[in-house]
């Protein structure tokens, strides 16, 4: 009897520490920083990131998410926001307070 509660127990514990931490890994991702490109019709890039949209579009893309902010760049997600289809960049860095917050900007959900 003492031995099945504490198998009992010890799932328990397991089944909550799994749990919190989905739950841990599911906050820093939403804590990440974000930047959303698009092409224009001339074949150009906007951007818009962590630390600033871009007032005047760029030839490279590369050179369009490094100034918005978003340097450590993963692989793009192929996304569409705020009625334009685009790149959406994650970009290794936490979201400070002071960053543009690209996730709630174009409602951007948990991936």
């Amino acid at each position: 009897m003492k031995f099945l509660a504490l198998v009992n127990i010890l799932i328990l514990m397991f089944s909550f520490s799994a749990q919190a931490s989905v739950q841990a890994k599911s906050k820093r991702a939403n804590n990440e920083a974000l930047a959303f490109c698009w092409q224009n019709k001339d074949g150009k890039w906007w951007c818009d990131g962590p630390k600033q949209i871009l007032w005047a579009p760029e030839k490279s893309l590369k050179k369009a998410v490094v100034k918005v902010g978003c340097d450590n760049y993963k692989k793009p997600i192929a996304w569409a926001g705020n009625n334009r289809v685009g790149h959406l960049f994650k970009c290794g860095k936490k979201l400070t307070s002071y960053d543009r917050d690209i996730r709630r900007k174009y409602g951007v959900k948990k991936q």
